[in-house]
């Protein structure tokens, strides 16, 4: 009898110890993995829409201000400096053209500057004297990371000058005008992405040209023909510039 006694006893402690280790063994896995919470999740966690970017390819258009810095010759005559024609000048330039490759771009620019004209022996005494100088060529851009928000650049062209002074006062009106190839304009700048399609930044551009035709209008009066004596002279160029990509 006593020994049944003790027997169901031991059964009993152990049947209890079995619970008491499954009770404890569930417990310790609910806290381990503890269900996923049905609160929204961070704003970290939730995935994000991609970014739009700028197309691979496609067509450029650009817009340029600035002043540009007149240097060397108008002619090769002695003391015919070009900063003797204008003491600067302030270009509006057009660009337009089409993205090769996201870094290659090729188009065509124009440009119409206000000239500021020198004092000269020539504008005094009631003669008022206006300039421009216009241009218009072909350009090639390189870009090294038209992918990121700044995107340095470097570009080259060449293309085609006219310079002329108008002239009105009291004797009547007139203008002179010269014109030549431009033989080379070298660029450089750096681009910022305002959004995914335009991107605006300073630039700098240096041409170089000869005029190599002159004209002349005085009181209706035409004369026309070649400079003998040519030289080179450059345009210096400091600027905003901003693209538009489509």
């Amino acid at each position: 009898m006593e020994r049944d006694v003790q027997s169901r006893s031991t059964m009993r402690f152990l049947l209890s110890s079995v619970a008491v280790f499954v009770v404890s063994t569930h417990a310790a896995s609910a806290f381990a993995d503890p269900p996923a919470s049905s609160s929204p999740s961070s704003p970290e966690s939730e995935s994000t829409a991609p970014k739009p970017e700028t197309p691979d390819s496609g067509f450029s258009f650009g817009a340029r201000v600035g002043y540009g810095i007149p240097l060397g010759s108008a002619t090769g005559a002695p003391g015919d400096d070009l900063d003797k024609v204008y003491s600067g000048a302030l270009p509006l330039v057009l660009d337009v053209g089409y993205r090769v490759t996201p870094n290659v771009y090729f188009g065509l620019y124009g440009q119409y500057g206000f000239g500021i004209v020198a004092s000269n022996p020539g504008c005094s005494n009631g003669v008022t004297c206006t300039g421009t100088s216009t241009r218009f060529g072909l350009n090639v851009h390189y870009h090294f990371q038209p992918k990121e928000t700044a995107d340095p650049w470097i570009g080259g062209g060449i293309g085609y000058e006219w310079a002329s002074v108008d002239l009105s006062g009291p004797g009547g009106q007139g203008s002179i005008s010269m014109s030549g190839w431009e033989l080379f304009n070298l660029q450089m700048g750096i681009d910022f992405r305002a959004s995914p399609l335009v991107r605006i930044g300073p630039f700098v551009a240096l041409s170089a040209a000869e005029y190599t035709d002159a004209s002349a209008t005085i009181n209706s009066q035409n004369r026309s023909g070649s400079v003998s004596n040519q030289a080179l002279h450059e345009w210096l160029t400091l600027g905003i510039r901003t693209q538009f990509d489509l």
